[in-house]
C-alpha cells in the first residue's frame, strides 16, 4: 500500500533516494519474518489512522514485553 498510495515513498523512490525493494511491513517485522538491518536508521510511515497505528504499536509492545519476561 505505502509504495503506491504514500506520495513521498513514492517521489524517494522515483528520485532514486529509496529503494522500494527495502520497504516491509510492520507486521513482517512482528512477526519475525524479515530482520531489521543493524546500524540502519528504521522508518515508519503511516498509511492509515492514527488510532489503527495506536492499535498496533500496543499489540506490538505487548508481544515483545511479554517475549522479554
Amino acid at each position: 500500500v505505502a509504495a503506491r498510495e504514500c506520495g513521498d515513498l513514492v517521489l524517494a523512490a522515483s528520485e532514486g533516494a529509496f529503494d522500494l525493494v527495502r520497504l516491509h511491513t510492520l507486521d513482517a517485522l512482528v512477526r519475525g519474518e524479515v530482520e531489521a538491518e543493524e546500524g540502519r536508521p528504521r522508518l515508519f510511515k503511516s498509511a492509515g489512522m492514527a488510532w489503527e497505528d495506536l492499535a498496533v504499536a500496543a499489540a506490538a509492545y505487548e508481544r515483545w514485553a511479554a517475549a522479554a519476561g
